[in-house]
């Protein structure tokens, strides 16, 4: 949550013209949205907490959904602007709603993640350790219920890692373009959320942790894939 972003002598609240529209499209908590919200209409702006989710590929191919929250009449009015930034902008509510929604999309992304190392952990372990099988059992988990988006990504680059050209372990340790450590400030304000509410999330707390561990291995920068050859042992395995 980038407070000197606002609030510095050369931030937002001093730069922008009276009116403007301000767009917040990272990831924050509801209650700072708020804040933000409330600061920037005592200047005269507008505020949207206006996060994104697509990742990287959905950024540059303008196919990103953004998850809206303020006022309604603000959000009518940039549409427009959004429309260029993504393929679906939907409202989701008052001041917060967007950045609400955004750490509802984290949670489940980090917990299919993680449930998806697992899977794939256990697939080779129990003898599923080719390209052709493991794509194959990934073909017939497109119409389970267990199946999702990041099991199939993370099963698509782990059956890459096993083309034989390479030890697995290090075809998996390359920097990702959705790396681990993104999920850092992510899954903080998850919990943050969930603590201001009087929630325990068990699987926010598990993912959490297994980004911090690899963070203290040095391995922040590996994709989510990675994660499958952390389940081999309690120490991380090195790249």
């Amino acid at each position: 949550q980038n407070v000197p972003f606002f609030f510095a002598a050369d931030g937002i609240l001093e730069q922008a013209r009276k009116g403007s529209v301000i767009l917040g499209c990272g990831t924050m908590t509801p209650s700072f949205a708020k804040e933000i919200h409330a600061a920037l209409a005592e200047q005269g702006l507008r505020f949207l907490d206006a996060p994104v989710s697509g990742g990287p590929e959905g950024a540059a191919n303008g196919t990103l959904t953004i998850m809206v929250g303020g006022g309604k009449e603000t959000f009518e009015a940039s549409c427009e602007v959004m429309d260029t930034l993504g393929s679906r902008s939907v409202h989701l509510g008052g001041p917060g709603a967007g950045a609400a929604a955004k750490l509802v999309n984290q949670l489940l992304t980090a917990s299919n993640a993680l449930a998806a190392s697992e899977a794939l952990a256990l697939a080779r372990a129990m003898g599923i350790d080719s390209q052709d099988s493991l794509r194959t059992l990934l073909s017939t988990l497109e119409t389970s219920w267990g199946n999702s988006t990041m099991l199939q990504r993370s099963g698509g680059i782990v059956a890459e890692a096993l083309d034989g050209s390479k030890d697995p372990v290090e075809a998996l340790a390359v920097i990702s373009k959705a790396p681990l450590r993104n999920f850092a400030k992510d899954l903080d304000f998850v919990l943050a959320a969930a603590d201001e509410a009087g929630l325990h999330l068990p699987t926010a707390v598990a993912a959490r942790s297994v980004v911090s561990r690899a963070e203290s291995a040095d391995l922040g920068a590996m994709d989510w894939a990675y994660v499958t050859e952390m389940h081999k042992t309690d120490d991380l395995q090195q790249p």
